[in-house]
């Protein structure tokens, strides 16, 4: 006998078969597991909604949108108010500016000179003006009413 076929006889490992009775039994269990699950029948589940949750979930809804458009219409006219805060400072600036300009368009002298030369004014003189005095307070009379003129007129 050779030194080769020796070592073949004391191999036995070739005919050891466990792996393939491993692999053969787990296929069975797994095909046993199939058909299990194919005997079973498939029952569909429905999801129930209650009122309630609907109910709850459309305020949910509208109270969002209610924000979101209260949040939106905020930023608007936030942003509004700054346009016409910008403009009337604008505006205040331009105003004062026009004063300024109409200021120092009244020349006295030029006012007095159209005055006395082209409209014929003259400058009253110290009997024609009258100073009242009103100390004592102002005060005015009130009539009784006599029923109106027609009447007073035709004697009713």
């Amino acid at each position: 006998m050779s030194v080769q076929t020796a070592k073949v006889a004391q191999d036995l490992s070739r005919f050891d078969n466990r792996r393939r009775v491993r692999e053969a039994v787990a296929q069975d269990i797994l095909e046993q597991s199939a058909a299990k699950v194919r005997a079973q029948p498939r029952v569909k589940e429905t999801v129930r909604i209650s009122g309630w949750m609907l109910l709850g979930f459309a305020t949910f809804a509208v109270s969002m949108f209610i924000v979101v458009y209260s949040n939106v219409r905020l930023a608007e006219l936030s942003s509004k108010t700054g346009a016409l805060s910008r403009e009337i400072a604008e505006l205040k600036q331009e105003e004062s500016l026009l004063q300024k300009l109409g200021d120092s368009k009244v020349n006295m002298a030029e006012i007095e000179r159209i005055a006395t030369e082209e409209l014929g004014m003259i400058k009253p003189t110290r009997d024609q003006v009258i100073y009242i005095d009103l100390s004592d307070g102002d005060h005015a009379v009130v009539l009784k009413d006599t029923g109106g003129f027609w009447r007073d007129l035709f004697g009713g």
